[in-house]
């Protein structure tokens, strides 16, 4: 397939509200407003200030094995205002691999969605075009830069040390898989199908959980290996653990487990889940909030008086959670904040409840890091990586 010049082309049909122009020496006034304007970029990504000498260079520069016809950098407009570059090689660095180097929003309009906007398209133009993979790097300085890319399905596979104008940066390598035909479909049309988990689906659950928690939260991860031990605990519940099913391949999937909350004369059930996670290519699609609700609703629908999680703030409040403080229960040690949540699935089921402590099942209290390791080893080898927003 000649792929020559086919991303731009689709990027114009995707991006019709902006006028993306092949970047020239009449643009280098822009080019340069735009780049000295967004200090905080410059700060993480260089030690040095922006020159025009740079701006220019940065228009031609590519690697000696890449076409000319094949290196394209974008000044992007919005009503004749200039509002994002976007610098990308096609076809490096391998066949099948689109390279972005160089993708920055004005500075004035980070938040608005403009870069979230663009960068979908580009996903998606790229993939119609043939290629499998998009590569970046993202500097280690660069937080805002790296939970963009996190939050739109890239991951850091490496760090690698860069050059630059005899400078030296540590530098993640980054990857997004679009190889999957339907990742960018409605969930109407890629037909998810939501059902309980079978056996034949271990092992491929447990490589997607591992893959969407990878150096999330630590250097590596563990939540695949307590999904491993969970389903052979008497606290697991395997008739509300659901998985997500896209053409064969498992993308999703939550698992539940009984837990307690203990009051000064009662031990009352309670229902907790983990892991909820989603494929890296299919985060943000709906798939995790889908899930979420089907479980609930068998949940209640069985009786269960409620749910208690330990879980992402930004994220559970929109499917009812709230911080158990609400309802006077605190953590085993007495402790309340965000992350500490529940929900009632029966009506004025947790007043019974009010002045507990949670407990979890022991088998989240007992994983091992020597038989994490072992377990990890029988997966395809990934980097155990220090990244931005670990937990210490």
């Amino acid at each position: 397939m000649n792929m020559e010049r086919a991303i731009l082309e689709q990027l114009r049909r995707r991006l019709p509200e902006y006028d993306l122009c092949e970047g020239s020496r009449e643009h280098l006034a822009d080019i340069y407003r735009l780049l000295a304007g967004n200090e905080e970029f410059l700060k993480n990504t260089q030690a040095h200030e922006q020159t025009m000498a740079e701006c220019e260079e940065a228009l031609v520069v590519r690697p000696p094995q890449v076409a000319a016809e094949n290196k394209h950098f974008l000044v992007i407009y919005e009503n004749k205002e200039c509002v994002a570059l976007l610098d990308y090689l096609e076809g490096y660095p391998e066949k099948e691999t689109a390279y972005i180097g160089l993708f920055v929003v004005d500075a004035s309009r980070h938040g608005n969605g403009i870069g979230r906007r663009i960068s979908d398209a580009f996903m998606r133009a790229a993939q119609y075009c043939g290629y499998a993979k998009i590569n970046l790097i993202c500097h280690q300085k660069n937080e805002s830069g790296y939970w963009f890319w996190r939050k739109n399905r890239y991951i850091a596979e490496s760090v690698t040390t860069l050059e630059k104008h005899g400078e030296r940066y540590e530098v993640f390598k980054m990857e997004c898989d679009i190889s999957d035909p339907h990742m960018f479909e409605s969930e109407e049309v890629r037909g998810t199908i939501y059902r309980l988990e079978e056996e034949k689906d271990y092992r491929a659950a447990e490589s997607m959980t591992r893959r969407a928690f990878w150096n999330k939260h630590q250097k590596g991860c563990d939540e695949h290996y307590l999904l491993h031990c969970l389903r052979g605990d008497a606290a697991f519940v395997p008739e509300l653990s659901l998985v997500a099913e896209v053409d064969g391949r498992i993308v999703g999937g939550i698992w539940y487990s009984k837990s307690q909350v203990k009051t000064k004369t009662q031990t009352h059930p309670i229902l907790t889940f983990g892991p909820l996670c989603v494929a890296p290519e299919y985060q943000g699609t709906g798939v995790g909030g889908q899930l979420l609700e089907k479980s609930m609703l068998i949940a209640k629908e069985a009786g269960y008086s409620g749910i208690i999680i330990f879980g992402e703030p930004g994220y559970y409040p929109k499917h009812g959670f709230v911080t158990c403080d609400n309802f006077g229960i605190t953590t085993a040690d007495g402790k309340n904040f965000d992350a500490f949540m529940g929900i009632e699935l029966q009506d004025g089921a947790f007043e019974q409840i009010r002045g507990g402590r949670f407990f979890e099942a022991e088998v989240f209290e007992h994983l091992s890091a020597e038989k994490v390791l072992a377990f990890d080893k029988e997966f395809p080898h990934m980097e155990r990586l220090r990244v931005p927003g670990q937990w210490e």
